[in-house]
């Protein structure tokens, strides 16, 4: 059985590419890992059966749907450019 050490060190390098290419944004990437792993870590230490959550398909399904979640809270706040832009269309 893998340690959950292992399973970071297997996997963070591809779960952090696909995040950043999911989210282009480098901060928001190592949000979206850092996440990954926490739930990851919380499923694995709930469970007898811990090599379920050594498995890449569900890192890479968590990642997506933290990603799906993100980028669903972009699209429905307004940037602050956005904002600005509103205020002068006002004046």
């Amino acid at each position: 059985m893998k340690t959950f050490e292992e399973l970071y060190k297997g996997f963070y390098a591809s779960i952090k590419a696909y995040a950043l290419k999911r989210l282009i944004d480098k901060s928001l990437s190592d949000d979206v890992v850092q996440e990954v792993f926490l739930q990851a870590l919380k499923k694995f230490n709930k469970t007898k059966d811990n090599n379920i959550y050594l498995n890449r398909e569900i890192l890479f399904k968590l990642a997506s749907n933290i990603c799906d979640k993100h980028n669903k809270i972009n699209i429905m706040e307004p940037s602050s450019s956005d904002i600005f832009e509103g205020q002068l269309d006002d004046e």
